[in-house]
């Protein structure tokens, strides 16, 4: 469901935004008390695009929207304004509050973060920028739905299950709960996607085409592993992950075999290409992606928390933040195409192109483009994962401090580990973010082939974290020909921000 409430910039119009909240939340099935925590959160992005979008002397309006989805509210504040910097709202620390300092700057933010799941701020350009939270509508957990003694964890010395042969098929509505459970007891809480301990969310993604899960299923009819294609933009490309085996069936092929499947569905259903970002702690999900002849692009430093358990796989808890490269593997004839990028990064890009057997004519980004007054700018933190990304989606002349700005709000308010930064390839004008961006603290990540609405992409990222790159384990020449040219620049680069 889908309502929009349209509004002048007035400060007196807020019990309006408040009663479109209230009945929003409401028809979500929130209780009272979290219906109250939404409408606070909400009163503040009013408030805070109401203060940041036009002159004090300027009349303008702001469009609320309200989406309703089976996992989660959505509420977003949509303006034509002024561009909005969040680095403007400053930093607020309840810790410091006392009878002698009551400073409340920055609490409109701090309301915000605490209380919503999601929050981004996005600059569409000409179309103006939006405001968006995002609030997850109740509903219980795997460990509300099943007795503790059916969600304890995998135990790796578990004798291994007879040889059988195994069904390889889509997830069926009645395994969700299953498919949790797995989750559950292989990584306890620390899987940093938290809707797979939810089967309702499970259920609505695989629903909604937004989820595309296979599984294996012993012969007893019991769930051996689960792996899936996630595709939460509806969009050409897919990422495979949520895979996981469980132990007594592991060193069977189960994974491969569940992979080719996704595979072929994807086919199915003309989609371009999948990539997947397997992690550096083992090798395994390295040799499923060169077993099934995916080619690496890049790598992501730090991606995912330190809190991601692998203990079931025997392998030693996480000394920091895991680092993930970047596979894909593209499911159609890949045409000729040209990429500009400039001087500092061509001889890498023409090489990762080259590994992967792909024909791209590479020229340099000279060329001097007329550009819009404003970019468009997708900038949003993902708490649960501690990460950061910037996404160009249109060239400006603003883009630049757009990015600044982002990388500001998303390292010095929000806290993130990692920023990554997502540029254009298949188009001319960006050398000057590119410089921008280096003397920023950037460093390379890699490509990102059909990223940005089937155009490939240049992956930068900012390692506000500590990184050790000899922990990283990696499966092949290929991939540690990228992973030591961004060691280099690493080395190379500014000390990172955090401690």
């Amino acid at each position: 469901m889908r309502t929009t409430l349209t509004l002048q910039n007035r400060s007196d119009l807020l019990p309006l935004c408040r009663s479109f909240v209230r009945t929003l939340s409401e028809l979500a099935g929130f209780s009272d008390k979290k219906e109250h925590r939404i409408i606070l959160a909400t009163e503040e992005a009013f408030m805070t695009t109401l203060a940041g979008a036009y002159e004090p002397d300027e009349t303008g309006l702001i469009e609320v929207y309200g989406i309703i989805e089976p996992h989660a509210l959505t509420v977003s504040f949509c303006d034509r304004g002024l561009p909005f910097d969040p680095a403007t709202l400053g930093e607020f620390d309840p810790r410091r509050l006392s009878a002698r300092d009551t400073d409340l700057t920055g609490i409109e933010l701090f309301f915000m973060k605490e209380i919503a799941d999601q929050v981004c701020w996005l600059n569409h350009g000409r179309d103006g920028k939006e405001l968006r939270l995002a609030f997850f509508r109740p509903t219980p957990d795997i460990t509300e739905q099943l007795p503790a003694h059916d969600l304890s964890p995998f135990q790796p010395d578990v004798p291994p299950a007879p040889p059988q042969n195994y069904a390889i098929r889509p997830v069926q509505a009645n395994e969700f709960v299953q498919v949790a459970q797995c989750i559950y007891k292989a990584y306890g809480y620390s899987y940093p996607n938290e809707d797979m301990y939810y089967p309702e969310r499970i259920a609505t993604l695989v629903e909604s085409g937004k989820l595309i899960s296979v599984v294996a299923v012993d012969l007893h009819g019991r769930l051996a592993g689960h792996y899936a294609l996630e595709r939460f933009d509806l969009g050409a490309i897919v990422e495979s992950g949520q895979a996981v085996i469980s132990p007594e069936h592991r060193g069977r092929g189960l994974m491969g075999v569940m992979r080719t499947r996704l595979e072929a569905e994807a086919m199915r259903l003309g989609l371009d290409g999948i990539y997947s970002q397997p992690v550096t702690s083992h090798t395994r999900s390295q040799l499923v992606n060169i077993k099934n002849h995916s080619r690496p692009f890049g790598l992501s430093l730090g991606l995912v928390p330190q809190t991601l358990n692998f203990k079931r796989l025997s392998v030693e808890p996480l000394q920091q933040r895991e680092s993930c490269l970047y596979y894909y593997k593209s499911l159609k004839p890949v045409t000729s195409k040209t990429i500009y990028v400039g001087a500092p990064y061509r001889d890498i890009v023409v090489t990762i192109y080259r590994q992967a057997g792909m024909v791209v004519s590479v020229l340099p980004d000279e060329t001097a483009v007329p550009l819009p007054e404003n970019a468009s700018v997708n900038t949003q933190f993902h708490p649960s994962w501690g990460f950061g990304t910037v996404i160009i989606k249109e060239n400006g002349d603003d883009c630049a401090k757009l990015v600044k700005q982002g990388l500001f709000h998303l390292t010095m308010k929000a806290g993130a580990h990692m920023v990554y930064l997502v540029i254009p390839l298949e188009e001319q004008g960006y050398s000057r973010l590119l410089d921008t961006a280096r003397e920023l603290g950037f460093i390379f990540s890699g490509i990102a082939p059909s990223a940005l609405s089937g155009k490939d992409a240049l992956r930068l990222q900012f390692v506000n974290c500590d990184i050790d790159f000899d922990r990283l384990q990696i499966a092949e020449d290929e991939a540690r020909l990228i992973v030591d040219y961004i060691r280099r620049e690493y080395q190379a680069a500014a000390l990172p921000l955090c401690p």
